[in-house]
């Protein structure tokens, strides 16, 4: 409360006196018994005070009122804080002698008579500040408002003058309206033009060419395996993966496999299947993801024309955007390879996932990760088809060859 007092009564002399005078009566309103009663009932006063002074010092600020009409009171304080303050001094043990009872008889009047011109204050000296304050405020608004009837003066002349200006604005008007009649006929010629343009590109929507090439904006570039010939061992893992890619329950299969044991080149092969081609058409599209992928690139390899893509986020909602709209102009369902995935990677099998129906995803890995059900480990190849391999790649094309695989399997015996 002191500091309300103090930050928010009429002026910086009154704010001051108000709160020492409250502080002071506050701080020894509970150790003096024999004022107890006075100090109470003026604290209480003091208390009741601050709110209206407050809005006093506000209002008064705001009209430069002067402090002389609450000088008065403010001195009366000052002298009141000393006079609680020798209240404070007096003891209770002298309280027989003559001297203390005359003491305090005359700190009892004083501080009665303190608090009745404070409460004076509060119920008539304040009013009559409020209501000349009030005054002082309409005199100010009577100054404004014949300000505000010499500026409705000059307005008055400033329409005229506006009057004035409208006319020769019709007239420019009227030039307006011509040239805009001459524009209308102009547009209408562009209207009947435009109209022509649309049957042309109405009938070029509807072609085989527009279905075919127009709306295609991703690219099924997958690489191709090495000839047939060259390939061992993955002919009967290639129709056991073709029957898992024909079920509908999961919408993630995963490939996992030791390294080298031919992960990549079987998914090329399934790409490369007549059956699949048949099944998915151009709708096969490849990624490589590796240990550290970089999303915004890979699948910017995959669209034909360049983007900027602000962020990893942007670059998969614009597939997603761009994969939604071949599922609703093709009958083809849509197969996505993701190709050498890492532990590391695997956050990104999620970020291909999409809400098209039909939608496939192939992951390879070398990695088992046990959150995809529908998984097919290729198993490593066998001992005949790792020699008929080996020999292949020592370019041995020919069995008959003097390197052939039994002498390879008789050294192997003296190693």
């Amino acid at each position: 409360m002191a500091d309300l007092a103090a930050g928010g009564v009429v002026g910086a002399a009154f704010g001051e006196a108000f709160a020492i005078l409250h502080d002071t009566v506050k701080h020894v309103v509970g150790e003096i018994i024999m004022f107890k009663s006075i100090l109470k009932r003026l604290e209480s006063t003091l208390e009741g005070i601050a709110p209206q002074a407050k809005k006093i010092k506000e209002e008064s600020l705001a009209l430069d009122r002067p402090e002389k009409e609450t000088k008065s009171l403010t001195e009366k304080m000052k002298k009141g804080e000393k006079l609680v303050l020798k209240c404070s001094k007096i003891k209770t043990k002298r309280c027989l002698s003559l001297n203390y009872c005359v003491k305090a008889y005359s700190y009892s009047k004083q501080l009665k008579e303190l608090n009745d011109s404070i409460e004076k204050f509060c119920q008539v000296d304040l009013i009559f500040q409020i209501a000349g304050t009030g005054l002082e405020t309409l005199n100010k608004l009577n100054q404004n408002t014949s300000v505000a009837l010499e500026t409705s003066a000059k307005v008055d002349q400033n329409t005229n003058i506006a009057l004035g200006t409208s006319a020769k604005v019709d007239q420019n008007t009227s030039i307006v309206l011509e040239t805009s009649a001459k524009l209308d006929q102009n547009t209408s010629i562009a209207l009947e033009t435009t109209a022509k343009v649309d049957r042309v590109l109405e009938r070029f929507d509807n072609s085989d060419v527009k279905r075919k090439f127009g709306a295609r904006t991703l690219s099924c570039a997958v690489p191709r395996p090495q000839a047939q010939d060259n390939i061992f061992g993955l002919g009967l893992p290639l129709e056991e993966l073709k029957m898992e890619l024909k079920k509908k329950e999961e919408q993630v299969l995963l490939l996992t496999a030791l390294g080298g044991c031919g992960k990549t080149t079987l998914v090329q092969m399934l790409c490369w299947d007549d059956e699949i081609k048949g099944i998915y058409g151009d709708n096969i599209f490849f990624i490589r993801v590796s240990k550290q992928p970089n999303l915004k690139v890979a699948v910017q390899n995959l669209f034909i024309r360049e983007y900027e893509f602000q962020d990893d986020k942007d670059a998969i909602d614009l597939l997603g955007e761009h994969l939604n709209q071949i599922a609703s102009n093709d009958s083809n369902p849509i197969l996505m390879i993701l190709d050498d995935v890492w532990p590391e990677s695997e956050y990104t099998i999620d970020k291909f996932k999409f809400n098209i129906p039909d939608y496939k995803i192939v992951v390879t890995s070398r990695t088992a990760f046990p959150k995809y059900k529908s998984t097919y480990k290729l198993k490593p190849l066998d001992h005949e088809d790792a020699m008929s391999l080996f020999c292949r790649s020592a370019s041995f094309k020919e069995m008959s060859s003097y390197f052939s695989k039994e002498k390879i399997e008789k050294s192997q015996q003296i190693l």
